[in-house]
């Protein structure tokens, strides 16, 4: 894998990481962070080199936010 590629793909990761920071519930922000919550989840992120991207969100345990009904993840282009 190229260095280019590589720093593209730490870069992306970085910036989903930083909009993933805050937990949101039906579009309001929750003030209490992943760890007072007790959520635990696992997030890849796979660059094709082909301008796209699959993201796997594998959530381990939804902690304080049970039942979660549903995910939106909103990547700006």
């Amino acid at each position: 894998m190229s260095l280019r590629k590589q720093i593209t793909m730490l870069f992306f990761f970085l910036a989903l990481m930083l909009t993933l920071q805050d937990a949101r519930a039906i579009e309001f922000g929750i003030g209490q962070s992943k760890e007072e919550l007790g959520l635990k989840y696992e997030l890849s992120v796979t660059d094709h080199g082909t301008g796209r991207v699959t993201v796997v969100l594998d959530i381990t345990d939804e902690g304080k936010l049970k039942p979660i009904n549903s995910i939106s993840l909103y990547i700006p282009s």
